[in-house]
């Protein structure tokens, strides 16, 4: 319900026991929020229709419904309608533009998801006061880099080695060897019946969002290492690292926590990585002359095995 209400999508997710990851989406927010504002079209074809404010402020209205209940929503008119029916139309405009910034926005969602859940969790158990730890963190994860070949053929991007490490959670922490088994992750609610958690994984893989059944298998090769790598003796293991020089491939290196995906400020190319170094560049040491660093694990060499590269919030 957060999400739908700020206009947020959310392609995967993974709930711990002690914390949690989302991997999402946030849209322009002058973009959703136009949808709400009068507009006067001007014919052409591709053009939406002209739409007064009061049909803009309905439709806003319509929207909250997403995450208020009939009273609030009641209380809201009622309180509308009195501003202006005494010349305080200015406040009424400021009453709903206030709804209107939280939309498409990140560190609101995040906010206000975890002070609702807190609430409802406090009440159901009983208790008081905070139940997260810190502050949340969050990483810009490119979604259109130039795709590295993964080892069963696809094409590996950013937002697919992110998807990954995400609903490869509950199989790091030695909770289940399958994520298929892990209830509380997008794959494994997708494989229920989830909608929502197929439509965003079908995103993810830039399939149509009704094609889930076709592309199911798509995915989980993402996430389920090469049977060969789990399941060969030692000695074949062996011959099969010596054959690839002890390169890890993606997969592999997303069965390991790997900082670069949770402490990391983005995730993409190179070229997109030095980009937002360069937007920037304020904000990191004078000293520093590029922002991309190579995702590598120890005894690799500085070319990085998915092609994806990470600007790092701390020291390498």
């Amino acid at each position: 319900r957060m999400a739908r209400f700020s206009g947020i999508k959310i392609l995967t997710y993974c709930l711990m026991d002690n914390h949690f990851h989302l991997l999402i989406r946030v849209p322009s927010r002058v973009k959703f929020n136009a949808k709400f504002e009068a507009y006067e079209s001007q014919g052409r074809p591709d053009e939406r229709p002209t739409q007064t404010k009061q049909q803009g402020e309905e439709r806003l209205i319509d929207h909250l419904r997403t995450l208020y209940s009939k009273a609030y929503i009641s209380q809201l008119r009622a309180e509308l309608a009195h501003m202006r029916a005494n010349g305080m139309e200015r406040y009424a405009d400021e009453q709903l533009t206030k709804y209107k910034e939280r939309f498409c926005n990140l560190e609101k969602f995040v906010k206000e998801l975890k002070e609702r859940y807190s609430r409802w969790y406090n009440k159901t158990h009983g208790r008081r006061g905070a139940l997260w730890m810190g502050r949340y963190k969050s990483v810009l994860v490119e979604s259109t880099n130039k795709p590295a070949e993964h080892e069963t053929g696809e094409d590996f991007t950013a937002l697919h080695a992110i998807a990954a490490y995400i609903d490869l959670n509950p199989v790091r922490a030695g909770v289940v060897s399958d994520p298929k088994d892990y209830r509380w992750c997008g794959y494994a609610a997708a494989l229920a019946g989830s909608k929502r958690c197929r439509y965003g994984l079908c995103e993810l893989m830039r399939v149509a969002q009704t094609s889930w059944l076709k592309n199911a298998h798509r995915y989980r090769l993402w996430l389920i290492e090469d049977a060969a790598v789990t399941n060969e003796n030692a000695k074949s293991q062996l011959e099969n690292e010596r054959a690839r020089e002890g390169k890890i491939s993606p997969a592999e290196l997303l069965r390991h926590k790997i900082k670069y995906f949770t402490d990391g400020v983005a995730i993409g190319g190179k070229a997109f990585i030095n980009n937002q170094f360069r937007t920037h560049r304020k904000k990191f040491g004078k000293k520093r002359k590029q922002g991309a660093k190579p995702i590598t694990s120890a005894g690799q060499p500085a070319e990085s095995p998915s092609k994806l590269y990470s600007l790092r919030r701390f020291s390498s």
